[in-house]
């Protein structure tokens, strides 16, 4: 949304606002028409400014989340390696991961997750959905992420990562309510993704235009004792994007080399 763009949808809400004036008999005791105004463009600066942030830093989260993949893999594969038939399963999964036409590793892996065991089918599907959504097939990377989060066992990380997942490669074009719905659940305390789902949570409320619940979001992301420094900082970029107050300066001074604005550089928002 351009700042032109932006200007024009506060007119509109002006001009809304004026119709209801005469209707109604006056403007609200004690509020000027152009604080109203400036109020309105503010808001909508905010939103748009917090969603291109989200935006640009979009695909670390994804990589991060690509690593999380690996990393359950290779767990796999050396947890099950005591015996000869798991030792194939991993040999299969890495030679798929590592070819270099990826439909072909997503099918070749597909395709295998049917006749291995469920641990080593819960890999194969998760590392076919992180291919398929780097071929760009986030159609697809949804699916087989939904066949990971239901294949799981209730209480295991891998349900809430292919839910976490599906709901990301959902969240351009699925309705920001839906979005929500989706992330709200796995920012519950003790879910072992949640700093991240409060992340994309406050995404899903700045689409929806709710800057004061996509603020809360994004600080209980930054307060989250186990979240990594490098979501951290994500999460006091985009709270501050979204009108927040930097909730690095609260604390120590040794901590605020952490934030990319600490030598005076620009704050990554586009506004």
């Amino acid at each position: 949304m351009s700042t032109d763009q932006t200007a024009d949808k506060a007119g509109r809400k002006g001009a809304k606002r004026d119709a209801a004036k005469k209707k109604g008999g006056g403007a609200p005791a004690g509020r000027d028409e152009t604080d109203i105004f400036i109020a309105e463009v503010t808001e909508e600066l905010q939103r748009d400014r917090a969603y291109k942030l989200f935006r640009r830093y979009g695909p670390f989260v994804a990589a991060a989340v690509v690593l999380i993949v690996i990393a359950a893999a290779v767990n796999e594969y050396m947890n099950a390696s005591a015996t000869q038939a798991a030792r194939e399963a991993g040999a299969a999964i890495f030679e798929a991961v590592e070819g270099e036409d990826l439909d072909a590793s997503i099918a070749a892996l597909t395709a295998k997750a049917d006749d291995l065991s469920p641990g080593a089918a819960i890999v194969a599907r998760l590392n076919a959905a992180a291919l398929a959504a780097q071929n760009g097939d986030e159609a697809q990377a949804a699916a087989l992420f939904d066949r990971v989060a239901a294949d799981a066992e209730p209480q295991s990380p891998y349900r809430d990562l292919g839910l976490l997942r599906a709901a990301m490669m959902r969240f351009d074009a699925a309705p920001a309510s839906e979005s929500i719905a989706a992330f709200e659940p796995l920012t519950a305390q003790g879910r072992p993704f949640r700093a991240l789902a409060l992340e994309m949570l406050g995404a899903a409320h700045v689409k929806a235009g709710d800057l004061a619940a996509a603020r809360d979001a994004f600080r209980a992301a930054f307060e989250e004792p186990l979240a990594p420094q490098s979501l951290r900082v994500r999460a006091a970029d985009l709270l501050v994007g979204a009108g927040g107050a930097d909730p690095r300066l609260d604390e120590p001074e040794a901590r605020l080399g952490d934030s990319p604005t600490a030598d005076g550089g620009d704050q990554g928002g586009d506004g």
